[in-house]
């Protein structure tokens, strides 16, 4: 029984599992058996063929090293899995890792899975994984998206062992891929406003001299097979075991010295296809005289840099020709076109100039935007390349619907589709990355005054085109409507309150006020003691007496006096004394209280006394 599961791992480069070999039987040297555990990184590999019979299948990567053990080449396509197989298990392309049992074996550069292997595809982490390809981008000191800063770009011309060639020349190449007025090089720059250079190498060792003149980044290579013979895949798996077989050049593996490899097969080498490329991967091959070709180039190098392709809904996957993932055209120098709006949004070539909302949750349920071609970019005014409208493109298979304004002019004089109308585009994200790869599908293309709605979960969304004026398109999207914000507390009065307040005032008032801002209770909580107590209680009253006592009188005095004494008076006096007393008081002054209780005490409490104060009670 086939058993497969999905783990994620961190897998440092010491502990990367060498793979190790046992040979058949003397009938069949050739098929080498894998011990339990063996890797090798997942790839998937996009192939370009005349018409729209495309070609999409996965292959697997092995080192330089296990490429050596095995008898075959690094990347070996896999056999036994079929891509729904390899989909299923969430495989991401230079990602993931699949590991195989002994079941499985090589054989003239297939990896065949056995129909009851027990196979595992396991995610790598990109920071500590040096075959993650976003670790191998962060260790050339490139930013992680990989679609932005300097392509150290190689071009091969692949040689037969007969001498067959490519018909491109290495001027004719130097000139497509880097120096005529339209190529690789200056359409991805203008493109991008020069987030990314395409660099021709320097690299000792790798230039071509013809009559005398030398053309850097570009070399020729022979491999001993003949194209009648050959197989595109090989051939070109071929090339990089020379190169980096070559003890003169001491390069190690070709992917820590360049960014981009494009080889150029001769010739006659089967098949009806134009080019093909690994996503994210540094490899890309063309057949013949389509390694000149600019479309072809921006095609495949697209992919080496994460794009998936663009089609229109209810067609094929390659029918958007807006921009450069569509089709590819055998002309020179020609078409001028950049990617669509979901790519460009992808890319990262624009900031300042791409925005994502929720249009379930819109201010007032509905927004207006400036929408500017890529020709038009410029990132101090307010108006968007790209408007990403997220619908469940956070999760694997889900979308999100991407809004722009294709412009047609300048770079981007030559798209073919919608030429200068908003487009709305649906983009899947295929491997849990709701930034990275995903094919595209163009849903609808817009002029001034037309309309196009689309569900997101139940809430209506439109996207209205309300003019179109050269460089600027006007948008208003309509949708949900976002929650209002709790009203802001008013602020306080600006001068105190003329009487007291019920409540205590928003502000101090200017001078004390001549009574409480807060009432006193009308009546006390519980009735007064009838009677003094003989001695003080052991625990307080209830309430307060309603005045305090002296030390003790008879009755409390009506009002205090009017003066201050010489001396200490009996009971304490109405007003603080306007200058201190010479001694302390035998009892200390106090304030007139707040309020009073309903009625006083029938008597006045008595504090218990010490035998000097009962003398001088009786004295007085």
């Amino acid at each position: 029984m086939k058993f497969a599961t999905i783990a994620l791992t961190a897998l440092l480069s010491a502990s990367f599992a060498d793979a190790k070999l046992r040979g058949d039987n003397n009938d069949n040297r050739s098929r080498r058996h894998l011990e339990p555990g063996t890797e090798c990184v997942t790839y998937e590999k996009i192939i370009m063929n005349h018409g729209s019979n495309n070609k999409m299948e996965w292959a697997c990567e092995f080192s330089h090293e296990d490429a050596v053990q095995y008898g075959s080449e690094r990347m070996v396509r896999i056999d036994g899995l079929s891509n729904d197989d390899i989909k299923e298990h969430h495989a991401a392309s230079g990602a993931t890792v699949l590991k195989v049992g002994s079941l499985s074996y090589v054989e003239e550069n297939v990896l065949h899975v056995a129909s009851d292997e027990n196979y595992v595809i396991e995610e790598m982490d990109e920071y500590f994984d040096v075959r993650h390809y976003k670790n191998r981008k962060m260790r050339r000191g490139r930013n992680l998206a990989e679609t932005t800063g300097t392509l150290n770009t190689l071009v091969v011309r692949a040689i037969d062992k007969d001498g067959v060639e490519p018909s491109p020349t290495a001027q004719n190449l130097e000139g497509d891929v880097w120096t005529d007025a339209l190529c690789l090089k200056n359409t991805f720059e203008t493109c991008s406003y020069n987030a990314v250079t395409i660099q021709q190498a320097q690299n000792a060792g790798f230039s071509t001299t013809v009559n005398g003149v030398e053309y850097k980044g570009i070399i020729d290579v022979t491999v001993d097979v003949k194209v009648d013979d050959a197989v595109a895949n090989d051939m070109a798996w071929d090339v990089l075991d020379v190169i980096e077989g070559d003890d003169s050049l001491s390069i190690g593996n070709i992917e820590d010295t360049f960014d981009l490899v494009m080889v150029c097969i001769p010739p006659g080498v089967g098949g009806d296809w134009i080019a093909f490329a690994y996503i994210n991967h540094h490899l890309s091959v063309y057949n013949n005289e389509w390694c000149g070709f600019v479309s072809a180039q921006m095609h495949e190098v697209g992919h080496n840099i994460g794009l998936a392709h663009s089609g229109i809904t209810g067609d094929d996957e390659y029918s958007d020709k807006t921009g450069a993932m569509s089709y590819s055209y055998d002309e020179d120098d020609w078409p001028k076109v950049c990617f669509n709006n979901a790519k460009s949004h992808q890319l990262g070539w624009y900031p300042g100039a791409t925005t994502e909302i929720d249009p379930r949750s819109l201010p007032g349920g509905s927004q207006d935007y400036k929408l500017n071609g890529v020709v038009d970019y410029n990132p101090t005014n307010d108006g968007y390349v790209s408007v990403r409208l997220d619908h469940s493109g956070q999760t694997t298979d889900g979308y999100d619907y991407y809004i722009g304004y294709n412009r047609a002019t300048g770079i981007n004089e030559n798209t073919r589709t919608g030429e200068d109308m908003v487009h709305v585009v649906q983009k899947i994200n295929e491997w849990g990355d709701r930034d990275g790869y995903g094919q595209s599908w163009l849903m609808t293309t817009l002029s001034q005054d037309q309309a196009y709605t689309m569900d997101f979960d139940g809430t209506d969304v439109t996207v209205t085109v309300t003019s179109i004026n050269d460089a600027d398109a006007m948008i208003t999207i309509t949708g949900g409507t976002a929650p209002t914000s709790t009203p802001a507390t008013p602020p306080p009065t600006a001068t105190p309150t003329a009487t007291p307040t019920a409540t205590p005032t928003a502000t101090p008032t200017a001078t004390p006020t001549h009574t409480p801002t807060v009432a006193g209770p009308p009546t006390p909580t519980v009735p007064p003691t009838d009677p003094p107590t003989a001695n003080p209680t052991a625990t307080p009253t209830s309430n307060p007496t309603a005045t305090p006592t002296a030390n003790p009188t008879a009755t409390p005095t009506a009002t205090p006096t009017s003066n201050p004494t010489a001396t200490p008076t009996a009971t304490p006096t109405s007003n603080p004394t306007a200058t201190p007393t010479a001694t302390p008081t035998h009892t200390p002054t106090v304030p007139a209280p707040p309020t009073s209780t309903a009625a006083p005490t029938v008597k006045p409490t008595k504090a218990a006394k010490t035998k000097s104060e009962k003398k001088r009670a009786r004295m007085y």
